[in-house]
């Protein structure tokens, strides 16, 4: 470790010393990190060899903000996908049973954006999955019940207002709320 800070401190030094053969009261810029930049000024040397601290400058240029994460990365659709499927989910389960009203068309986009989920998720995490890392990993787990909610929405649209569509309907909720649960 000590060798380390000895090696980086000569780097310093040595990243320096083109500044002390300037002339003295010239501002140099370091570039030590590429998103900080500072400005420092040398001292004045007098005539009587005496040095006096030159008035400082500032020492950041910019004001540095926090870090925001993207509202659209491929992650986030993916994610936004999923929770738009299992929100149209529960308009279809409160909305009033009308053939042809908002429960059959909350229905259809919740099997739409399911299914668009499961496909962003392939194409986002596809090299997160598979059998090679086995029945326990959460992505795994995630990835199969949010794939068996889709297709229990999509069952339930294609029964249509049949008896037996509430079943697949419920069961892809269950399935999906997991699977999401699982993750987020």
């Amino acid at each position: 470790m000590k060798r380390l800070r000895d090696c980086l401190l000569l780097i310093l030094l040595c990243g320096t010393a083109p500044a002390f053969a300037e002339q003295p009261s010239q501002a140099v810029e370091l570039s030590l990190f590429p998103d900080y930049r500072a400005q420092v000024q040398l001292a004045d040397a007098t005539e009587s060899g005496s040095l006096t601290q030159a008035p400082p400058q500032s020492t950041i240029d910019a004001e540095v903000g926090e870090f925001r994460e993207p509202l659209f990365t491929p992650n986030k659709m993916h994610q936004y996908l999923g929770f738009g499927s299992i929100a149209l989910a529960t308009l279809a389960l409160l909305s009033p049973k009308e053939e042809e009203g908002p429960h059959s068309a909350f229905a259809t986009g919740a099997a739409v954006l399911g299914g668009a989920a499961v496909a962003s998720g392939l194409i986002v995490h596809g090299e997160d999955v598979g059998p090679s890392y086995g029945v326990w990993d959460p992505d795994n787990q995630h990835a199969v019940l949010a794939t068996l909610g889709a297709l229990g929405f999509i069952a339930a649209v294609a029964q249509g207002g049949e008896e037996n569509h509430a079943v697949y309907g419920v069961a892809g909720y269950v399935a999906m709320a997991i699977g999401i649960r699982l993750n987020w």
